[in-house]
């Protein structure tokens, strides 16, 4: 008997081995990406690059403008100055004293060549207050006309408020001191 229940017992365990199911597995289709979806975010991203790229522009286009504008208005300033500087004044026969209505045109000279000069002139009384002989120095001012740097910002500004010296009397033998 015992020959007769251990097949049946191989049997009933290889039956049950084989009727057991095992849960369904679901197929795990590859997810596409909504085309839709995908194709409004590539359009916005677009969008917003366009806009982006615009606003550069624009913002390189008012600073050339800008920039543009400032040099027109220094020009103008330069030629309105330059024009008030050699406006002429005009005597009375056989006179030399100054007349009424060229006052005006006179206290405009002064300060134009005041403001112009000033640096200049520190530096002057600067070296003659240190025992240089004040004759041997002559101040000229360019004021604008002959920056170091052609710069529209604080740093070129800053650069043309100089002053430069050069000798005028190239045969003079320098000594240090």
């Amino acid at each position: 008997m015992r020959r007769s229940i251990l097949p049946a017992v191989w049997i009933a365990v290889v039956v049950a081995v084989a009727c057991h199911k095992s849960p369904p597995q679901t197929a795990v289709a590859p997810t596409e990406p909504d085309t839709a979806a995908l194709a409004e975010r590539q359009r916005a991203d677009s969008i917003a690059a366009a806009a982006a790229a615009r606003a550069r522009e624009d913002s390189i286009r008012l600073a050339e403008q800008r920039h543009a504008d400032s040099i027109a208005s220094a020009r103008q300033m330069q030629r309105e100055l330059e024009a008030s500087l050699t406006t002429l004044i005009h005597f009375d026969f056989d006179k030399a004293m100054i007349r009424v209505i060229d006052d005006s045109a006179l206290d405009q000279k002064v300060a134009l060549l005041r403001a112009g000069n000033r640096r200049a002139m520190a530096a002057k009384r600067y070296l003659a207050d240190h025992g240089v002989d004040p004759s041997r120095i002559e101040t000229v001012s360019y004021g604008e006309e002959r920056p170091l740097d052609a710069g529209h910002n604080e740093t070129a500004w800053a650069m043309n408020r100089n002053d430069q010296f050069v000798s005028i009397t190239p045969s003079v033998v320098l000594v240090s001191p």
